[in-house]
């Protein structure tokens, strides 16, 4: 995740002169455009890991290995899920505002609850499930709504910014 998210981890700071700035479509356009090679980074490399992970450990000669295939494949979908949130989320802090702390704090409160709930029900399912379901509820669709609603571009227009590049037609 951290590698993957580099592609927006250096431009942060410019972004958020973009904002401060006024040049509120020229930041939307470069948001969406490295909000594409982050989650396509992050594709890349969970595939990668998914493939060759247990064989490069194995080479390695070490007896540790990766969670069974059909875990790590569920656990990198849930990682997607959560690199692409965070992201609006850091976008809507380049607002100077910190609008999260009641959903950080109910999903929180709710992980805990689900987790407790779903491994005791479930086992290693239920606890790879709960944090999926926790953020699912609230902190990720909200979190993403805010973080587009602080620029000023439709989403057909980010997605085109995402994948040529190029300021939106309007």
């Amino acid at each position: 995740m951290s590698f993957a998210g580099l592609w927006l981890a250096v431009k942060w700071p410019q972004l958020t002169m973009l904002r401060t700035q006024g040049r509120l479509e020229e930041m939307s356009v470069l948001f969406a455009r490295r909000l594409a090679f982050t989650m396509a980074s992050f594709v890349l490399l969970a595939t990668v890991v998914v493939l060759v992970g247990n064989p490069l450990l194995a080479w390695k000669g070490t007896q540790t290995r990766l969670l069974p295939t059909p875990a790590l494949v569920f656990y990198f979908l849930y990682l997607t899920q959560q690199i692409f949130y965070v992201q609006f989320g850091a976008l809507a802090y380049t607002e100077n505002v910190v609008p999260f702390f009641k959903v950080s704090i109910f999903t929180g409160l709710w992980m805990l609850t689900l987790s407790f709930s779903l491994t005791w029900a479930y086992g290693f399912w239920g606890m790879l499930i709960a944090p999926l379901l926790a953020e699912s509820t609230w902190s990720s669709w909200y979190t993403v709504k805010r973080g587009f609603c602080g620029q000023p571009l439709t989403a057909r227009q980010l997605l085109r910014a995402a994948i040529s590049g190029k300021p939106a037609r309007r």
